[in-house]
């Protein structure tokens, strides 16, 4: 089953600077060796997100997390390359 995002974490990506949320995507798709340590040396600097983070019942269920934090930044990048065409 898919874990939810809580809106705290949404918010946290939609804050993001555009070359935040850009990194984070990147690190996100290529995940190459070192992008899920630099992932969450990000996140823990966010209390919500590493709260969130630190609920995880096994090292699978935080990967998982970790994606999902990654397919919402993806989105959000989407809408606002998207909005920025639109302007």
């Amino acid at each position: 089953m898919k874990k939810k995002i809580p809106s705290s974490v949404k918010e946290y990506v939609q804050n993001l600077s555009d070359s935040d949320l850009n990194h984070l995507v990147q690190k996100s798709i290529q995940k190459l060796g070192g992008d899920y340590a630099d992932m969450a040396y990000s996140f823990q600097r966010n209390r919500e997100v590493d709260d969130w983070l630190r609920g995880a019942k096994s090292a699978e269920d935080w990967f998982d997390m970790v994606d999902l934090i990654g397919e919402t930044a993806g989105r959000e990048l989407k809408y606002r390359d998207e909005s920025k065409v639109s302007a």
